[in-house]
């Protein structure tokens, strides 16, 4: 084989190799670049490949220069083996004895000559490792600049990603707007991550699990959330069904900034809540206070203003536990001295607030919402400030619950619940049922979940209006609130709210039980709890 053969032949491979790779594969390292609205993406492998390929094509344009460089960057022997292996034969020797006999040319210039000759290959030898070694630290500084780059952009975009949730309703409905977002960071198209194994928690990881292509309807968006809570959280559960936060925030990917540790806290604190359906199963209720404690503690080392995701998740845990207030007590009540213990730590207080006290907590965490409020944000506070305010009125006149806040605020709050003046409790429910309509009109987020809360707001009217003789419409009419709670329950249904939340068996947690009392509604009721709707 020739020297052009096969140095040609290494070139023509190294070039068609690295174009296929080039073209096969160019998403290797991706680099991202924010430039204004834009994410720039830029993949670290092409600059590589891109030197190969023109490696490869030089190599097999011009085989006799390359071998000549690589022969006087080596040392000599080196040089020599290569002229061998190439065909090319030894190396001209300098000894005078191999030159021809002359008569015009004397054995000193000769020898001069020679000295010449070694100096200029000395030369060349030199100048051509010096090009060499920069071409090698410029790549080698290149790719480190490039990777830097690359991690600078990728913490900027979580930072972003983090903020954009923090003002986004983390829901099925909102899939493509966290796509959006996610897109910039990771390749939605690979298959989520295996809920079997319990790696580091990261927020993108958590969110390309809720919101992955996978996940096309909110049956699919249920179990992603159940299978994110079993990667994070199932083996972190202690006995007392309450978290063992230090080995939570020990899972926390290192690299994470504060927003992001508080966004992904904040993100497990929302999937605990959802699977607590409604207050119905306390433990995961408490878990999500725990979390969503965790990441306000992350905001405030900060010193940010408090978020509107984080504080939303913290008001619906605590109102959600008010749901289900007595076997909270029950909890500490009989606990045994190690598990009083760790409950205590857990919680951060030795004994559960009182009821009133805890209300007032809940509408303070609605309230520290930072401003101004996106419109969807917006939305969801006032409904579930509503809410909250409607299970209130339920306790203190429905279920005949005795509760008052222990400080001035929490007093003040709750004496608009708990009056029997039907003056006062005309102007609280024409206030609630205001809230109301004037979130379901900006229409920030799918209208289910405040027709449903308006429906809730008309059947605990209709349980009061029993022992309270209100005097204007609509809540001195059973009939006319029968009439609009069954209305707000058909808008809620057919916007997305699940069957399970019109199940009879629920009617009582759902604050719905006086609407399933009145025999004319019962068909249109079980109509809306059936599969087929």
């Amino acid at each position: 084989m020739t020297r052009t053969t096969w140095i040609r032949g290494l070139g023509v491979s190294l070039g068609v190799g690295s174009v296929v790779a080039l073209v096969s594969e160019p998403s290797l390292l991706v680099f991202k670049l924010d430039v204004g609205s834009r994410v720039l993406q830029i993949p670290i492998s092409v600059p590589i490949l891109l030197l190969s390929a023109l490696t490869g094509i030089f190599l097999a344009a011009f085989p006799d220069f390359t071998l000549d460089f690589v022969e006087s960057a080596l040392p000599r022997p080196l040089g020599v083996v290569l002229r061998r292996i190439a065909g090319r034969g030894p190396i001209a020797s300098t000894n005078p004895a191999n030159h021809a006999p002359t008569t015009t040319i004397t054995q000193g210039v000769l020898e001069r000559i020679d000295e010449a000759e070694r100096r200029i290959q000395s030369v060349q030898r030199r100048t051509q490792l010096s090009v060499l070694t920069i071409v090698l630290v410029a790549i080698l500084l290149g790719n480190a600049v490039l990777t830097s780059l690359r991690s600078v952009s990728v913490e900027a975009n979580e930072m972003r990603l983090a903020r954009t949730l923090q003002t986004s309703a983390l829901s099925f409905a909102s899939g493509d707007h966290i796509r959006r977002e996610l897109q910039s960071l990771v390749d939605l198209h690979q298959p989520p991550p295996e809920a079997t194994s319990s790696p580091s928690i990261s927020l993108v990881s958590c969110l390309q699990l809720l919101y992955s292509d996978h996940v096309t309807s909110p049956h699919e968006f249920d179990k992603a959330e159940r299978a994110l809570y079993e990667m994070h959280l199932y083996s972190r559960v202690h006995a007392t069904r309450l978290l063992d936060m230090g080995r939570v925030v020990a899972a926390l990917s290192p690299e994470m900034d504060g927003e992001s540790r508080a966004a992904v806290l904040s993100v497990l604190a929302m999937v605990c809540n959802d699977l607590g359906e409604q207050g119905t199963l306390l433990e995961y209720h408490l878990q999500a206070f725990q979390l969503a404690r965790g990441a306000e503690a992350e905001i405030s080392k900060l010193q940010l203003p408090s978020e509107a995701l984080t504080m939303n998740t913290l008001g619906v845990a605590v109102a959600s536990i008010l749901r289900q207030y007595t076997e909270f007590e029950d909890r500490f009540r009989h606990a045994r001295p190690d598990e009083y213990t760790f409950m205590a730590r857990a919680l951060a207080f030795d004994a559960p607030l009182e009821y009133g006290e805890m209300a007032y907590q809940a509408y303070s965490a609605y309230l520290a919402q930072r401003q101004p409020l996106s419109v969807l944000a917006s939305t969801r506070c006032a409904n579930n400030i509503s809410d909250l305010g409607i299970l209130l009125l339920h306790e203190s006149h429905v279920a005949g619950r005795q509760f008052l806040g222990t400080t001035p605020l929490a007093r003040e709050y709750c004496s608009s619940f708990t009056t029997t003046d039907s003056g006062i409790l005309a102007s609280t429910l024409d206030s609630l049922e205001s809230n109301l309509i004037v979130a379901r009109s900006l229409g920030g987020s799918p209208t289910g979940a405040t027709a449903y809360t308006l429906a809730q707001l008309y059947s605990v009217a209709g349980s009061v209006s029993v022992t309270v003789s209100f005097k204007d419409e609509p809540w001195c009419a059973p009939q006319l609130l029968a009439e609009r709670c069954i209305t707000r329950l058909v808008e809620a249904r057919s916007n997305g709210i699940d069957r399970r939340y019109f199940q009879e068996s629920l009617a009582d947690a759902m604050l719905l039980e006086w609407i399933w009392q009145q025999p004319e509604h019962r068909a249109r009721l079980i109509e809306l709890s059936r599969e087929s709707r």
